[in-house]
């Protein structure tokens, strides 16, 4: 039989069992609801009375509840099962959020809703360990290759909500694409939670638990391990660049809330037609990451990465200066988006998995994670003065911030990274209010996505 790296995409599918078949097959039921609500979530909080500054507060208080959650994360996963903590939470991260947005009529529903968001970085620990437990290893490359590529094109529907919006505004539009993602969410995670069993590891920790209920603080533990290990400067700094680049995602990204209302106030392009700049971007990286990096993951990283950090730069300065109306070169500076985006982002992903090693890579991860929300809710928290002020102020952070991080990759060239193994962008299940993705890495060394709010996120 073929490898399951070659084989198409029946013949995966077809190879998957268990909890990991579950949850491929499932996985349209989230992603293309969220596609076809999310794209326009910003302008619809703006036609709510949402400021540009509160759009800035929403993103904050969202990585500062997903901080508290990403901490307890591990802890409540091994308590509940992944079963149970997968169902819990993810109920409250999706279908009740998504209806409180669908119900709010100003900034506190939508903060309601981004509070309970934030359970998504729970929920998305215990559906990772369900992909992976209790597959092997090539089941595992073969279920998280495909989630990217379901991830990745469902993203090309965008353009439908356009249409809708078109035709019936963008607040009757985004409620009924709201109570659709509702439904087919609600159905996803009910149906999968029937055909779901616990993983062995799961029900051996349960067992331990039950036998030992006061055993020692895993994340203090954890967080201890992380600590000592920090002592190393190559793990510094592979661990500054991950956290730097995920500040730059919320906040001044073309997954940013900013995003869209720039294009229509600042810009002065139609409502309707934008999603079909959102279509090319995923189309693009679709390209991007089926053909060509799996082409390049073995060559020179770092001058990959150097030069999908430059596209980015391009593509932020083309939107400060492109005049008003030019649909065509707004599409350009997408385009160039999207393929350094694809350059820089799964190659970091794979840094720091590369960066650690043994028992202290669970901390290393939450001390990661908590570290991305607190800096991020500071920068989201200005950023949102800023794009009242002048909103092409935003695109500039996102360009110092991106230099940054050249900064940083340049202080590699002469010891670079770690070889490349087999590399493959994470999939992301992604967050209404920011698109972003942070690696988990398991004790068997295992990539996977979490988050974020993110479903992660396929699961930021």
């Amino acid at each position: 039989m073929a490898s399951l790296r070659t084989s198409n995409i029946l013949t995966v599918v077809q190879t998957l069992r268990g909890n990991t078949r579950v949850a491929v097959l499932l996985e349209p039921m989230w992603g293309i609801p969220f596609v076809l609500c999310n794209f326009y979530l910003s302008l619809y909080m703006k036609s709510l009375g949402v400021t540009d500054q509160e759009i800035g507060y929403l993103i904050s208080l969202g990585l500062l509840c997903g901080s508290a959650t990403a901490f307890a994360g591990g802890l409540l996963v091994d308590r509940l099962g992944r079963k149970k903590s997968t169902l819990i939470f993810d109920l409250l991260a999706w279908p009740v959020s998504l209806g409180l947005y669908a119900l709010a009529g100003g900034f506190w529903g939508f903060a309601i809703g981004m509070a309970a968001n934030s359970f998504v970085r729970i929920a998305t620990v215990g559906w990772n360990l369900m992909v992976i437990e209790d597959a092997d290893n090539e089941q595992r490359i073969a279920a998280f290759n495909f989630l990217n590529v379901v991830t990745v094109s469902t993203g090309i529907l965008t353009p439908l909500a356009g249409l809708l919006v078109r035709y019936l505004g963008i607040i009757p539009a985004e409620r009924v694409l709201l109570i659709f993602a509702v439904i087919s969410i609600t159905t996803q995670i009910l149906v999968r939670n029937h055909l779901f069993t616990e993983t062995r590891i799961g029900e051996r920790i349960l067992k331990e638990r039950r036998e030992k209920p006061n055993g020692r603080s895993a994340p203090l533990a954890s967080y201890r391990d992380a600590f000592a290990a920090l002592r190393n400067s190559r793990l510094r700094r592979v661990m500054s660049l991950v956290i730097l680049y995920m500040l730059f995602m919320p906040v001044a990204s073309l997954s940013s809330l900013y995003f869209a209302p720039y294009l229509t106030e600042s810009l002065g392009l139609a409502t309707a037609a934008i999603s079909l700049l959102g279509g090319l971007y995923s189309a693009v990286l679709m390209v991007m990451f089926v053909l060509v990096v799996p082409l390049i993951s073995r060559g020179n990283r770092l001058s990959h990465m150097l030069t999908g950090l430059v596209l980015q730069v391009a593509a932020l300065v083309a939107f400060i200066v492109i005049p008003p109306g030019s649909f065509a070169l707004a599409g350009l500076a997408v385009v160039a988006y999207a393929v350094g985006f694809a350059l820089f982002k799964p190659f970091m992903d794979s840094a720091l998995a590369e960066a650690t090693e043994g028992r202290s890579r669970v901390g290393i991860y939450a001390l990661n994670n908590t570290l991305i929300s607190l800096f991020g809710a500071a920068a989201a928290f200005f950023s949102g003065h800023l794009f009242h002020l002048l909103p092409s102020a935003v695109w500039m952070l996102g360009i110092g911030i991106l230099l940054g991080c050249a900064g940083i990759l340049v202080s590699f060239r002469r010891t670079g990274f770690a070889p490349a193994g087999d590399l493959r962008p994470l999939p992301d299940r992604r967050a209404p209010l920011y698109n972003a993705s942070i690696p988990i890495v398991g004790d068997d060394g295992t990539s996977r996505s979490p988050a974020g709010n993110e479903r992660g996120g396929a699961r930021v």
